[in-house]
């Protein structure tokens, strides 16, 4: 696959990490068989993520394989692309309000955007965008600045679903360039550091 296996998170990392929604949730928060490298002009990191967090009285165990991706041909503001479920048709979600595309009403069906600037999402979610998730339905992203983040519940995944979960981020990858490759957005640049919010880094 290109990719070595690290057993340690750098400092850079544990800045950026901080940018995403999915990081902060829950407690005994833990990134465990971190590969990193490069593929199509792009940085890489393919790792399993888990955490804990209260469910009614006992604690329930989450599990997620995650793909990073950086290129420099990305400028994204801050967004979460999920999948709809009973809570967001209840608008109980992550407090930012839903961003809708009347022009396509399957993705609405589908999906849940929100994000920190719905004026530039409007430009970045083109109709490419929203029709290739129309055709894709199930997946988790975020995205922000350089960079863009997938993930899918479950870890140990085989090497046959790793090849296609790294060809999918390609394909979403190349998505973002070419919408946004003409709009120029001023990043949020936040600035955390992983460890001191309760992050570990292991291997098993």
């Amino acid at each position: 696959m290109g990719l070595s296996f690290t057993k340690s998170v750098d400092e850079d990392s544990n800045d950026l990490f901080q940018e995403f929604s999915l990081f902060t949730k829950g407690q005994a928060r833990s990134i465990r068989n971190m590969m990193c490298g490069y593929r199509d002009n792009a940085e890489v990191s393919l790792f399993e993520y888990y955490y804990t967090d209260k469910q009614g009285q006992a604690l329930q165990n989450f599990k997620y394989t995650v793909l990073l991706l950086r290129s420099r041909s990305l400028n994204l503001p801050y967004f979460s692309l999920q999948p709809i479920n009973v809570f967001h048709k209840l608008d109980i979600f992550t407090g930012r309000e839903k961003i809708s595309f009347d022009s396509h009403p399957r993705f609405e069906k589908l999906y849940v955007l929100s994000g920190d600037n719905e004026t530039m999402l409007r430009k970045i979610f083109t109709d490419e965008v929203l029709s290739y998730f129309q055709n894709n339905s199930g997946l988790n992203i975020e995205g922000t600045n350089d960079h863009i983040l997938l993930y899918r519940e479950g870890t140990h995944m085989g090497p046959e679903k790793v090849h296609s979960f790294l060809n999918q981020g390609a394909a979403v990858l190349r998505l973002f360039e070419e919408a946004g490759k003409d709009i120029r957005f001023s990043g949020r640049g936040h600035k955390k550091n992983l460890l001191n919010r309760g992050f570990t880094a292991d291997s098993e």
